[in-house]
C-alpha cells in the first residue's frame, strides 16, 4: 500500500470515528464521511467494502486503544485499589469518548452476525492479552480465563452505564460504583499478578 493509500485511508478512519461518535453508525453515510475527510463522495469505496467494514475496523482501534490503556499502568497497579480505582476512570472516560460508538455497537452486535464475530475475536484478543499482563500463575489456566473474560464483560457493561448516566439516574454513584469494580478487579487478577 503506498503512502498516498496509507494516509487517504487514515483520513476516512479518523472521519468515520468522528461521525460514528457524533451520530451513531445508523446516522452516518459513507458520503458524509468521505466528505468529511476531504475526500470526493464516491472515492470512500475505493478503500472500504462498506459502511460497516470501517466500522469494524474501527472498533478494533478502540479494543487496541483499551489494551494500551492496561498496558500503561504501573508496575504493582493491581495490589493497589487507589490505582485500580484510577484505572477504571480512565476506563470510564474511554466509554464517554466513544459512547455513541459503542451505543451503536451494542445495536449492530444484536442484529448483525459479522459484527458478533468480531465483538468476540476482538473479547477474546483482551482475554489473552490481559491474561498475558497479569500471568496466570495462581491457578488453572481455564478457570481463570472464564474469570477474566466475565470480568471484562462486566466491566464493559458498568462502563457503559457509567458513561451514559444511566447508573447515576438510578441512584448507583460512580465512586461507590467504581470502588466495588475495583474490588472486582483486584479479586479477579491481583492473585494472578502476584502469585
Amino acid at each position: 500500500m503506498s503512502a498516498r493509500t496509507e494516509r487517504t485511508r487514515a483520513a476516512l478512519v479518523e472521519a468515520a470515528a468522528a461521525q460514528f461518535n457524533s451520530v451513531g453508525y445508523f446516522g452516518t453515510d459513507t458520503n458524509a464521511i468521505a466528505r468529511a475527510a476531504g475526500l470526493g463522495a464516491g472515492s470512500f469505496y475505493n478503500h472500504f467494502e462498506d459502511k460497516l467494514s470501517i466500522f469494524l475496523d474501527i472498533y478494533r482501534l478502540y479494543v487496541t486503544e483499551v489494551l494500551a490503556l492496561v498496558h500503561s499502568q504501573p508496575a504493582g497497579w493491581l495490589g493497589r485499589k487507589a490505582t485500580r480505582v484510577e484505572f477504571l476512570r480512565a476506563l470510564v472516560a474511554h466509554h464517554r469518548r466513544w459512547q455513541r460508538f459503542r451505543a451503536s455497537l451494542v445495536a449492530l452486535a444484536a442484529t448483525e452476525p459479522a459484527v458478533r464475530t468480531v465483538k468476540h475475536q476482538q473479547r477474546q484478543r483482551q482475554v489473552a492479552a490481559v491474561i498475558e499482563h497479569v500471568g496466570s500463575r495462581a491457578r488453572n489456566l481455564e478457570e481463570f480465563r472464564g474469570d477474566v473474560a466475565s470480568l471484562i464483560v462486566k466491566l464493559e457493561a458498568i462502563c457503559d452505564g457509567l458513561a451514559s448516566g444511566e447508573l447515576d439516574k438510578l441512584g448507583a454513584h460512580e465512586a461507590r460504583v467504581l470502588g466495588a469494580l475495583a474490588d472486582d478487579l483486584g479479586a479477579v487478577l491481583a492473585p494472578a499478578a502476584s502469585g
